[in-house]
């Protein structure tokens, strides 16, 4: 049943993070944010999620997701989201 759970919360994600892609305002390397404590180092076209009490550093990343939610991490390139899903 957790499974089953994560399965679906993963899928759920990330047709969230494909709009919120497109809706949030991205800073000059590309990178889309929501959360007030997230910092960026050396990383271009990434979607990060946090809550806004969450400190998240980001240093290196290309073409990646970070998600955090309240029972979920999830860490992948853009370009394999689909293989999260399965």
């Amino acid at each position: 049943m957790c499974m089953l759970y994560l399965l679906i919360l993963a899928g759920a994600i990330l047709v969230h993070r494909m709009l919120l892609y497109d809706v949030y305002e991205k800073d000059y390397l590309k990178n889309a944010v929501k959360g007030k404590l997230v910092h960026i180092y050396d990383s271009a076209d990434n979607m990060i999620v946090a809550d806004d009490k969450k400190l998240v550093v980001v240093n290196g990343l290309k073409d990646y997701c970070v998600i955090d939610t309240d029972d979920v991490l999830m860490i992948f390139k853009k370009d394999r989201e689909q293989e999260v899903k399965k």
